[in-house]
Formats: C-alpha cells, sequence, structure tokens
C-alpha cells in the first residue's frame, strides 16, 4: 500500500512514452523520449518510495508535524548539506528535457517549471503522507533545490545550443 503512489505516477509515464510515437521518430528523438521516460521514473522512484524518517534531522530541522508529515517551512533551517545539492542535481536534466522538448523557451519558463516542480513534488508527499504514511519530508528547501536544478539544467542546454546546435536540432522533440 505503501508504494501506491509510485505506482500511480509510473501509469502517466507509461502512457506519455507510449503515446510518443516512438516509430515516428529518428532514433536520436527516441533516445530522448526514452531517456526522459527513464529519468521520470527515476525521480518516482526517489522521490515517492517509503522512507524511513531519520531523528537526525529532527535535532536541527524541528520539524511542524501536520499529520504523519514532518513538515519545514523556515528556508535553510538547519544549514546546507549534501542533500542540498543532490536535489539541486536531481532537477537538472528537467531543465535540459524542457530545451529540447519546447520551441522557444526562455529562463522565466524554467523558473516556472522549476517552481512548478518542486510544490507538485512536495504537495504529492504531503498527500501521500497523510493516505499511507510515506514517512517523506516536506521541505522549502525542496522547492527552492528543484527550481535551482531546473534553471541551471536550461542554462547548460541554453550553452551546449549555442556551441553545438546541430547537436542539439538532432536530439531535439518537438511533442504535438
Amino acid at each position: 500500500m505503501r508504494y501506491l503512489p509510485m505506482i500511480i505516477i509510473f501509469i502517466p509515464i507509461l502512457f506519455f512514452t507510449v503515446r510518443a510515437n516512438l516509430a515516428s521518430r529518428s532514433i536520436y528523438q527516441r533516445i530522448s523520449l526514452i531517456s526522459i521516460a527513464v529519468y521520470l521514473i527515476f525521480i518516482d522512484y526517489f522521490c515517492f518510495t517509503p522512507s524511513y524518517l531519520s531523528s537526525a534531522n529532527f535535532a536541527t530541522l524541528h520539524p511542524v508535524w501536520i499529520g504523519l508529515a514532518p513538515t519545514n517551512s523556515i528556508p535553510f533551517a538547519g544549514g546546507i548539506g549534501a542533500d542540498f545539492f543532490l536535489n539541486i542535481l536531481m532537477t537538472v536534466p528537467l531543465g535540459i528535457y524542457l530545451g529540447l522538448f519546447a520551441k522557444n523557451t526562455n529562463l522565466k519558463q524554467s523558473l516556472q517549471l522549476g517552481l512548478l516542480t518542486g510544490l507538485t513534488i512536495e504537495s504529492a508527499q504531503f498527500i501521500a503522507d497523510q493516505v499511507v504514511d510515506l514517512k517523506r519530508w516536506v521541505d522549502i528547501n525542496d522547492i527552492i533545490t528543484n527550481c535551482l536544478g531546473v534553471i541551471v539544467g536550461y542554462l547548460i542546454f541554453k550553452l551546449v545550443a549555442r556551441l553545438l546546435p546541430k547537436l542539439v536540432q538532432t536530439f531535439a522533440v518537438r511533442l504535438n
């Protein structure tokens, strides 16, 4: 039952992959489509499988419990640790995929996608905590770092697009 959120989120990822009509795409576009599906499955796994709350976090963060979910609404409470940078790293590919899948994107759109990503993950974790006791923190720092990761990924995409435009065009997929 505690794996139900991961399974529910997996279904649209599978649908997206099937709907992408891989047969009509070039091999490079297929790589882009399949790699984003695999990436989203990893995100699904990392964010929506049960976790065991570490009592070490309680010493530095002092969570506010809302139902079954420990929450932190104070940015950078408890300092910046490895998880801060890992959360940024986790969403860098999403910023790259934004450039590959959406035409004429800009920094504002990457900021919006980053905020939407962070808010969606944290909200879904909060709901899953209430429904199946997922044992996940709901943390403002995760929203901030997810947003930063998408922006960094988008900036990497723009740099590569400027230096190697043909390579980017080869892997770009414009979805209808």
